[in-house]
């Protein structure tokens, strides 16, 4: 029996005692972990749940449909859930935002640096923290941890058991006054790959477009069919559906392995700059094992895991973007292409994954004139949604399909696909899921990839995705 963290909470009926009680035991395992790392702690910040209250409130709920029928039960059920989730909110007490730990010898300080400030805190929401560490000993403390939390409790793995997720970093300290790109620090542990994204580094060359896009697709397939990725005789479950306590601790185990190899290039790298495909590889390698995450740094900088900051300079190519070009973009499309077919649900789509295709190709070249233009982010362009349907996540097709469609301009038009009298047509020929667009799209990515490291003969491969999109809107 592997209990469900969803269910669990549900078992609580709404009762939000029981709900509170859940959720603050899951944040003192948190607590026993840090404890048992031995590292003084150098500050904590506390979650702040009035902005979680603020946000929740401002959700809002139809109110003037009639008292009958499926839609004023629904609406009843999202007032109650709200009610619920406030109440929660309000209540919950131990969530943390951020922590620093740290530990001084006689040869240097070591420091891990824990931050659970992202996400939702709603009342089913999963607790993920990326754990930036100097060095290995984080890692290793969870895995002991972990393991002899399943070998004392009822779960069958910690993160099934909690919903909980260890994102492990290799990081770096840096000392209070140190620049990286624009930011002046005070002594704090910076993850390499943000060190690095802030310092403009090119994260895909000629050399690895390739082996990053079809990395995106092991990984994608892997947690579409709950299978294993074995790399370099490490094997880690990207969706570790049913997860057990030898899969969570080979999940673990190759996290750290090819985190601490990817430490090891960066480090190279800092004595030699020639040596930077090697830090592009073995980021692929160590992003590609990851539990639940994204493989794409240009991915991950659309979801502001290195910042609003980076973010913007992402969509808007200036800075940190200025390397960017139409195949490295459109990777990251099709890897949240793919985001919104796998975690989608009897049709229903996360619309996250769509706003963040259409940040990937906000700026490409090629697209028209409706598309080229510059978008505003401080609101998703698709109201967010984990039950969006096809319908409500089209402009973000429509994006795609430009970008393939092979047509640079339109006559200072739009696109075909922004045309009403059309967008009917392709929406039906597109089918109920997107599994077709996705392959269609991975074999449209290996051509423009190969044509635009000037492989020969990449032309044809090209054109069969482009023959697909075209195909949408004939009769």
């Amino acid at each position: 029996m592997f209990p469900n963290w969803d269910k669990k909470v549900k078992d609580c009926k709404s009762d939000v005692d029981k709900i509170v009680e859940l959720h603050t035991e899951r944040w003192a395992r948190w607590d026993d972990y840090i404890e048992a790392l031995g590292y003084r702690e150098v500050y904590r910040i506390p979650r702040d749940m009035k902005k979680v209250v603020q946000k929740l409130e401002k959700i809002k709920i139809e109110t003037t449909i009639s008292k009958s029928g499926k839609a004023y039960n629904k609406m009843i059920a999202e007032q109650n859930a709200k009610r619920v989730e406030i109440e929660f909110a309000t209540r919950l007490k131990g969530a943390w935002s951020k922590i620093l730990l740290g530990k001084k010898d006689d040869y240097k300080d070591d420091y891990i640096f824990l931050d659970a400030s992202f996400g939702s805190m709603n009342t089913t929401s999963d607790l993920d923290v990326n754990v930036v560490s100097t060095t290995p000993h984080a890692m290793q403390v969870w895995m002991t941890f972990t393991s002899e939390w399943v070998d004392n409790n009822e779960g069958q793995s910690f993160c099934e058991y909690w919903d909980s997720n260890f994102y492990y970093e290799p990081g770096v300290l840096m000392r209070e006054g140190t620049k990286i790109g624009e930011l002046l620090l005070r002594d704090e542990v910076v993850s390499i790959p943000k060190l690095l994204m802030n310092n403009g580094f090119a994260w895909t060359s000629a050399n690895t477009a390739m082996y990053e896009l079809h990395c995106v697709d092991a990984y994608a397939n892997a947690y579409e069919r709950n299978k294993d990725i074995l790399l370099d005789g490490f094997r880690s479950s990207p969706n570790p559906f049913q997860c057990d306590k030898e899969k969570e601790q080979n999940c673990y185990r190759s996290a750290l392995h090819f985190a601490e190899s990817f430490r090891s290039a960066y480090e190279a790298y800092m004595d030699d700059p020639t040596l930077a495909d090697g830090v592009r590889f073995a980021y692929l390698k160590y992003a590609v094992t990851k539990i639940e995450g994204l493989v794409s740094v240009t991915s991950l900088s659309l979801c502001k895991v290195f910042g609003d900051k980076v973010f913007h300079e992402f969509v808007s190519k200036k800075i940190s973007g200025r390397y960017v070009k139409g195949y490295m973009a459109g990777i990251a499309a099709y890897e949240m292409l793919r985001n919104l077919e796998m975690h989608s649900k009897g049709g229903n789509y996360k619309s996250k994954y769509a706003n963040r295709l259409q940040y990937a190709l906000s700026n490409v070249p090629g697209l028209c004139v409706t598309h080229r233009r510059e978008m505003r982010y401080e609101n998703d362009p698709i109201t967010k949604s984990n039950t969006a349907s096809l319908l409500q996540i089209r402009s973000a097709i429509a994006f795609l399909l430009d970008y393939m469609d092979g047509v640079v301009d339109y006559d200072g038009k739009a696109c075909d696909f922004l045309d009403a009298k059309l967008q009917d047509r392709w929406m039906k020929n597109l089918g109920e899921t997107l599994k077709e667009l996705c392959r269609k799209t991975k074999e449209y990515m290996e051509g423009f990839i190969k044509e635009s490291t000037n492989v020969p003969d990449a032309k044809d491969q090209e054109k069969e995705g482009i023959d697909y999109v075209k195909g949408l809107i004939v009769k």
